[in-house]
C-alpha cells in the first residue's frame, strides 16, 4: 500500500499485529477511509474481520477484505461480515501454480458498483436460444460517443 500510496499523498498506517494478527483498532479514527485487512494475513493468521468492520463502521470509513479465494473454501466469506469491497488474486485457482498471467478479482456492494472506475464485462443469454454473450455493462453511452468523435489528428511532416 506504501508503494501505491506514496506518490498520491495519502497516509497509511500500518496497525500492528503483535501474535500474528491485529488485536487493537484503536488507530482506527475520524481521518481513515478505509480498513484494510487481509484474510488469512501476512502471517497466515486469521483476523477478526468482525472487529475491523466495526472499527470502520464506528468512524464511517469504508471495510474493505484482502481475501485468499482458496481460504474462502473453508472460512466465512467477507461478504458475511459486511465488507464494503472485496479484492483477491485468482492465480491459486491455476491447476499448476506456475505463475504467469495474474486474474484480479474485484467484488463490491451493490450500492458502489455504478462508482466504480472502469469496466465490468457481464455475462447474458440470447433471448431466443442458450447461447452465452459477454457484454460491457454499467457503461454510459457517452463512453461510446465520445470515443468516436475524437478528432484524428494526423502530422506529415515534408522531408
Amino acid at each position: 500500500m506504501k508503494t501505491y500510496g506514496w506518490s498520491t499523498s495519502l497516509d497509511i498506517e500500518t496497525i500492528a499485529a503483535p501474535n500474528g494478527v491485529t488485536e487493537d483498532y484503536s488507530a482506527v479514527d475520524g481521518k481513515a477511509a478505509c480498513v484494510i485487512v487481509q484474510y488469512p494475513n501476512f502471517f497466515g493468521g486469521i483476523e477478526d474481520l468482525a472487529a475491523a468492520r466495526d472499527a470502520a463502521r464506528n468512524v464511517g470509513a469504508m471495510f474493505i477484505v484482502v481475501a485468499d479465494p482458496v481460504a474462502c473454501a473453508l472460512l466465512k466469506s467477507p461478504g458475511e461480515y459486511d465488507a464494503d469491497i472485496v479484492v483477491g488474486e485468482g492465480q491459486p485457482w491455476h491447476r499448476d501454480g506456475y505463475g504467469g498471467p495474474l486474474c484480479g478479482l474485484f467484488t463490491c456492494k451493490e450500492s458502489l458498483v455504478r462508482r466504480i472506475p472502469g469496466r465490468i464485462v457481464g455475462r447474458t443469454k440470447e433471448a431466443h436460444g442458450d447461447k452465452i454473450g459477454y457484454v460491457m455493462t454499467l457503461r454510459t453511452r457517452e463512453q461510446d460517443i465520445g470515443a468516436r468523435r475524437r478528432p484524428r489528428i494526423s502530422v506529415q511532416t515534408k522531408p
